[in-house]
């Protein structure tokens, strides 16, 4: 019969089994079954170990996710407002003045594409359609008034 310190769950399990089936119970038996018990014991508790570890790195990573959606949305809006102001500012000018130049609809048109484009509608819209309705003057006839 051997004596051995088991250092496996397999060891431990073989070394109850082949004592135990020659019918003498030792000592080293016990030790042995002691060993396997607590193997079995510790692999629940390295399970849940596991899972509760497991658990808070997706409660992690989800907190984590739910911070950048916030971020984004929050530069979305931030976007949305300057792009709100400048598009304001470019049509009142023109409006005001009763005509708008080439180069001045193509860049409101840029702007409300990028307005719209993270959502911006509303005023931004109605008054870029004011915008397009303008009489449509050269960039030097604007110069030359």
């Amino acid at each position: 019969m051997r004596v051995t310190t088991s250092n496996s769950i397999m060891d431990c399990y073989f070394y109850c089994f082949q004592i135990n089936y020659v019918g003498s119970v030792k000592m080293n038996s016990l030790k042995g079954l002691g060993q396997l018990l607590m193997w079995l014991l510790t692999i629940p508790s390295a399970y849940w170990g596991a899972k509760t570890a497991t658990t808070e790195l997706v409660k992690h990573r989800n907190m984590r996710l739910a911070s950048l959606e916030n971020r984004m949305n929050a530069n979305d809006n931030a976007v949305q407002a300057v792009l709100h102001d400048s598009l304001y500012k470019q049509c009142t000018k023109v409006i005001y003045r009763g005509t708008v130049t080439i180069s001045e609809l193509d860049n409101i048109e840029h702007l409300f594409r990028g307005y719209s484009g993270v959502g911006g509608n509303g005023t931004g819209e109605a008054l870029y359609n004011k915008v397009k309705n303008l009489k449509l003057i050269d960039d030097k006839e604007l110069i030359e008034h």
